[in-house]
């Protein structure tokens, strides 16, 4: 966690160099619906996906989705902090650092 939050300040802080201040936008209606249509697909494509891995090889999950389960078996905690880290910090960090300061002190 600890490791997330010095790479969201450090992005932040290199974004706000490269691009001034930075003023967020709030999300209008088209854009929730965007948000909300593509993770009904996103939903949808794992189902047809699933179906098809129980068709074609005979298994009910993968062996990613096994040891992940395994993973969070063994404490809450570690369910917490995994959530935590795939929902908010992850898609966080990688916004910061790939839009916010890759691609405009590249481009």
């Amino acid at each position: 966690m600890l490791v997330f939050g010095i790479v969201i300040l450090a992005a932040n802080a290199l974004m706000r160099h490269y691009t001034g201040a930075y003023q967020p936008q709030r999300m209008t209606r088209h854009d929730w619906h965007i948000v909300l249509g593509g993770y009904a697909v996103i939903l949808v494509l794992e189902s047809i996906f699933q179906l098809l891995n129980q068709l074609i090889y005979h298994q009910s999950q993968t062996q990613n989705n096994a040891a992940i389960q395994n993973l969070m078996a063994g404490s809450t905690l570690s369910l917490w902090l995994m959530a935590l880290s795939a929902v908010f910090l992850t898609p966080i960090t990688e916004e910061l650092v790939f839009r916010g300061v890759l691609m405009n002190a590249f481009f």
